[in-house]
C-alpha cells in the first residue's frame, strides 16, 4: 500500500485466445480495499477515480452486504457509477 493510500492494486497480464486464432494479453488490475465496509467506503472513491486514470475499461466489483449504512452507501455508490449490473 503507498503512503495515503487505504487500498492495495496489484497488476498483472492475462493471456486471451483472439477471433482470429492467436492470442492477446489484457492488462488486469486486482484492487483490495479491505474487508470490512468502513474501509472499503473510506477507499472506493479514489480506486474508482485511480481506475479511470489508468483508463480501466471494464470494472468487476464484489459487492459488500447494504444491511447497515456504510454498507449500503458502498453499494449506492457503486451502483451509479455501473453502466450495467448482472447478479
Amino acid at each position: 500500500m503507498l503512503p495515503g493510500r487505504s487500498y492495495v492494486v496489484r497488476q498483472g497480464d492475462l493471456r486471451l485466445a483472439t477471433d482470429g486464432g492467436g492470442e492477446g494479453t489484457v492488462r488486469v488490475l486486482d484492487l483490495d480495499l479491505g474487508r470490512d465496509a468502513k474501509s472499503i467506503a473510506h477507499g472506493l472513491f479514489a480506486a474508482l477515480r485511480e481506475f479511470d486514470a489508468r483508463g480501466a475499461d471494464v470494472i468487476f466489483v464484489e459487492g459488500v452486504s447494504d444491511q447497515d449504512d456504510i454498507g449500503a452507501a458502498v453499494m449506492n455508490r457503486l451502483r451509479k457509477a455501473a453502466s450495467d449490473i448482472r447478479a
